[in-house]
């Protein structure tokens, strides 16, 4: 099914007397894709959400009087991207974003050269460039920082040296929400990727998700504490309600699966446990501060800065040229994001604070509005994105994805191994999961 069907302006047809019931638990990217194509065929399809409003990781907040995604921010490659072709078709505008229209600065407010800039973003595209080690098997599989010397952070190292080091391991965990000693040297960067910049979408991401929720129905509030799946039957038990169907599509994040929520009886498949055990679930956190004016160049999308010490934001995003107002979007990933969720709203403010007033001195006002996103702690998510840990391999991302028996299906993020970690990525793997559950039904 095509885009464009997908997401057709005319109403989504009455189910069929007849038609099977379809359970989708969650009304994420994945759940909301499955569940528009399960219904444009005629199937009796309910989403039960745990939250109160669609999206899940898509999430748009709106306190600092514009449009912030907390959650998912970029589409990620706009050519031939099917996220790229619904904004265009519901009307939401996209800007592109490049890291080389940056300002950077080194840890005490000197502003790096050209060839300095230059030199940082060409070890991280030597890093995100390398090949994956297709043939190793997981059991000599190493760290990403084991098998690559130069990323060590020797003692030895000049300070200088150490700065522009630590500000690669950084924002590579900034990326994939994992650090260097978590990511697999074989399998980190198997996926694939559309061509074309990384675009911010300037209503917000979840005017995507609106979109693909119109005329569907949702059961929000519906947090599944147990799933029956049978011979004929799946039940979805939730904390207020049970509800019952013939097949159901499982789009819950790889986080919550690991946390072992919700019981699935009888339980799944030994190799998908084990996929999910492997697997990693990276943390992306943001720290958002709306200030009174601008005081760096408007026209720049990012602010580098290279911290003396580990665990500080190595980029920070401009939201001004996107939608005209002076925000700041500080990026912190990996084991260090996850550990400072237990921090105040003020301390991780006073730390981003602190960073801006090195690159600038006392010209930076206090920000007049702060939001904060701390996905580890949020208990339907339990972090952003996955990663293929050391030990894993993109065969987890695939076991994953498989149907178990002919009545539970899954889909998210974490199901795709050709876009994992991406909203699309996950839209596609619901298309695919609705794919799946009409051959089941079909005899296929």
């Amino acid at each position: 099914m095509s885009i464009e069907q997908v997401l057709s302006r005319e109403p989504l047809p009455s189910p069929q007397p007849h038609a099977e019931r379809v359970l989708v638990l969650g009304a994420g990217m994945a759940g909301l894709a499955a569940a528009r194509q399960l219904a444009r065929w005629g199937y009796r399809v309910t989403l039960l959400e745990a939250r109160d409003h669609v999206g899940g990781r898509v999430c748009t907040d709106r306190s600092l009087g514009v449009p912030v995604d907390l959650g998912a921010n970029w589409i990620h490659g706009t050519q031939g991207n099917p996220i790229a072709a619904l904004a265009q078709r519901l009307g939401v505008r996209y800007r592109p974003t490049r890291l080389a229209n940056g300002q950077f600065y080194d840890f005490d407010g000197r502003p790096l050269d050209g060839a300095e800039v230059r030199a940082l973003r060409r070890d991280l595209d030597v890093l995100l460039s390398l090949e994956p080690q297709l043939d190793a098997r997981p059991e000599r599989d190493r760290a990403l920082a084991d098998a690559v010397d130069w990323l060590s952070l020797s003692p030895s190292l000049t300070d200088e040296r150490w700065r522009q080091r630590n500000w690669v391991r950084s924002t590579l965990a900034t990326f994939l929400g994992a650090s260097v000693t978590e990511l697999s040297r074989g399998y980190f960067n198997e996926d694939d990727e559309f061509p074309g910049p990384n675009a911010l979408l300037s209503h917000g991401y979840d005017a995507i998700a609106r979109g693909l929720a119109v005329g569907l129905t949702v059961r929000f509030n519906c947090v599944a504490r147990r799933i029956v799946w049978r011979d004929r039957e799946v039940c979805i038990e939730t904390e207020t309600a049970s509800f019952s169907a013939d097949r159901a599509v499982v789009t819950l994040p790889l986080g919550v699966l690991q946390a072992g929520g919700p019981a699935f009886e009888p339980p799944l498949p030994s190799r998908k446990q084990q996929a999910i055990r492997r697997l990693g679930m990276g943390v992306l956190d943001k720290v958002v501060l709306r200030f009174p004016f601008c005081f760096w160049s408007p026209e720049a999308d990012f602010l580098g800065y290279l911290s003396s010490q580990a665990g500080d934001s190595p980029l920070l995003l401009s939201l001004q040229p996107h939608v005209g107002v002076p925000i700041l979007v500080a990026f912190l990933g990996g084991p260090e994001a996850r550990h400072r969720e237990c921090c105040a709203d003020r301390q991780l403010v006073a730390l981003v604070m602190r960073e801006l007033r090195c690159m600038f001195a006392r010209t930076v006002p206090d920000p007049t509005r702060v939001a904060i996103a701390r996905w580890a702690s949020d208990p339907f998510a339990l972090g952003s994105y996955s990663f293929v840990r050391v030990g894993a391999s993109g065969q987890d991302y695939t076991a994953l994805s498989a149907p178990a028996g002919e009545r539970l299906f899954f889909a998210g993020e974490a199901t795709h191994r050709q876009y994992p970690a991406t909203v699309h990525g996950a839209f596609l793997s619901g298309l695919r999961a609705a794919e799946e559950l009409a051959g089941a039904t079909q005899g296929r």
